[in-house]
């Protein structure tokens, strides 16, 4: 399967396309190992949600959710080497464990990376309801603040004030 689905089209090099093909082949080598001592029983895989927040509708999709006798375990997959959370990866999983509560209706009993380049290591937590309150008060500002956008065409103004602030958009060639 691994062999039939790789894409090898888009590597600077022959070189740089084997060491990506060696890797991907660790880290579905470690995966197996994993899932051959502690056989996963997904409820969900690859599950599609759809939650209302404000007057916008919010769509995800969860890698996968383990039920256990103390709730659902959602698990999301890193292919890269492990780290540390950062503010970013830990609204994401804050998002899946919203929609378990909220659309499937589960009750969460821990959010797992699964950081599977150098071995596996499992990097994990539970939001509170205020994280997940507060990151739902963020999106419904980020949602207005794009609505805004569109409507005014301002996006170029706002580009160039993130811009002001943070640097320059490595992506603003893409406006050209």
């Amino acid at each position: 399967f691994y062999r039939e689905s790789w894409v090898d089209d888009w590597y600077p090099s022959k070189s740089n396309k084997q060491e990506y093909w060696e890797r991907g082949r660790g880290i579905l080598k470690v995966f197996y190992e994993e899932t051959k001592l502690r056989p996963p029983k997904p409820k969900y895989v690859e599950e599609w949600f759809r939650m209302r927040i404000g007057e916008s509708i919010f769509v995800g999709k969860i890698d996968r959710g383990e039920q256990t006798r103390d709730g659902l375990v959602i698990i999301d997959y890193k292919t890269g080497a492990s780290r540390k959370i950062d503010k970013v990866e830990k609204e994401q999983l804050l998002i899946y464990q919203w929609a378990a509560e909220k659309f499937f209706k589960e009750q969460v009993a821990d959010l797992q990376y699964w950081f599977l380049e150098n071995g596996l290591e499992k990097v994990s937590f539970v939001g509170e309801e205020k994280d997940v309150e507060n990151l739902k008060a963020e999106l419904l500002e980020a949602i207005k603040g794009i609505i805004a956008a569109c409507l005014k065409n301002s996006f170029a103004e706002i580009d160039r004030q993130v811009a002001h602030r943070n640097g320059v958009c490595e992506y603003r060639y893409l406006e050209l």
